[in-house]
């Protein structure tokens, strides 16, 4: 994002260059350390397991080994070639055998074989990859953050099950999704206007526009490398909402 707003020739500070650096240098400290411990130059060992769900048919191709079935023979061939690749031996129980879960060390070296498949598949199958993505992202601009929950809240079923219910009738299912999926686009217009045909002051829309900016890539990073997790990674970014409606209370109450 910083040399987003580098190319857009915008005004930053001297300090900020250093901030950027020491930003950048706190942020590869996860690939550091999973490096010298792992020998995986990688922030985490699902990546391309996450990438994978982007394909409807990803179980077939690259399903990820539940806790019961670590210690089966794909495992223990997963802990094997892990072994064999990346030179490392471990033997303590959060990273071997079933009380790893899903900290299982073999999950790396099946995770990146999956990140080698599923980037085959997206070169080849272009479209289909474009598809689900453009699917993906429709279908998580039609609904609220409480679709999502999981667990629910205590209590929930006995206050806001009306809410559920609703889809469960296909035309109330379609309005309700319409309905969302028009203001999600309100909110991203209103942004584009307030950053390039307002008349807001500079350094306001600097500020709109480094904040649309990390939004846009949590947006784009969650719809093209997951086909599971955009709705939930879209809520890290649930300020452009606030500002959304602080604008319009402005606009109602102060302005005048």
């Amino acid at each position: 994002i910083f040399m987003f707003l580098r190319l857009l020739k915008l005004k930053i500070k001297k300090n900020g260059i250093f901030i950027f650096i020491l930003i950048l240098f706190l942020s590869l400290i996860p690939f550091i350390k999973n490096k010298l411990i792992f020998n995986s130059f990688t922030v985490g060992s699902w990546a391309g397991h996450q990438l994978s769900t982007t394909f409807l048919d990803w179980k077939d191709k690259c399903d990820l080994l539940n806790p019961s079935q670590i210690n089966s023979k794909e495992g223990i061939n997963d802990l094997k070639m892990y072994e064999k690749i990346y030179k490392r031996t471990f033997s303590h129980p959060s990273l071997i055998g079933e009380s790893s879960r899903y900290n299982f060390v073999g999950i790396i070296y099946s995770s990146q074989e999956c990140l080698k498949i599923t980037m085959k598949r997206v070169f080849n199958n272009p479209e289909e990859y474009l598809i689900g993505r453009i699917n993906a992202f429709l279908a998580s601009h039609g609904k609220f953050a409480f679709d999502f929950m999981y667990p629910k809240p205590l209590g929930w079923d006995n206050y806001y099950k009306y809410l559920d219910n609703l889809y469960e009738n296909k035309n109330y299912k379609l309005i309700r999704q319409g309905l969302i999926f028009i203001y999600m686009m309100s909110v991203y217009i209103f942004f584009c206007f307030i950053i390039f045909l307002s008349n807001e002051k500079d350094h306001i829309k600097k500020s709109y526009l480094t904040i649309f900016a990390i939004y846009t890539y949590i947006l784009v990073v969650g719809h093209l490398a997951t086909g599971h997790e955009q709705s939930r990674m879209m809520y890290s970014g649930f300020i452009i909402h606030l500002l959304f409606y602080a604008n319009i209370i402005k606009k109602i109450f102060y302005e005048k």
